[in-house]
């Protein structure tokens, strides 16, 4: 009986570390199915909201926002962004970004997300 409920743990502890995995490999982190077509700049030489999408969406997005098959176009012609201000943007990326942003991140991700 000992037996059957150490292997009833085990199984749900591996369930737990997959489940784990397959969350933090969403989006912001893991490796990306497509390569982006350019290189990502330099460190230290991204600021304010270009940061923000460099380490928290571009690895779905893809480094020129034009989407991958992980995630879609976010550019600045795109439909999901072109239609909306800056104020509807910051509202739009609290409810469709899967990495948690503060205000303020928000708000610079906007600004960026607006700018060609």
């Amino acid at each position: 009986m000992n037996n059957l409920k150490n292997k009833g743990l085990r199984s749900i502890a591996a369930a737990g570390l997959i489940l784990t995995g397959i969350g933090l490999s969403a989006c912001g982190g893991g490796t990306p199915t497509t390569q982006p077509t350019t290189s990502n700049p330099p460190t230290g030489t991204l600021s304010g909201g270009a940061l923000i999408y460099s380490n928290t969406c571009a690895s779905c997005h893809g480094v020129n926002r034009t989407g991958t098959t992980l995630a879609p176009d976010i550019s600045v012609n795109s439909p999901r962004i072109s239609g909306k201000t800056e104020n509807a943007l910051v509202v739009w990326i609290s409810t469709h970004s899967p990495v948690p942003l503060s205000s303020a991140e928000r708000n610079l991700l906007a600004t960026f997300l607006k700018t060609p």
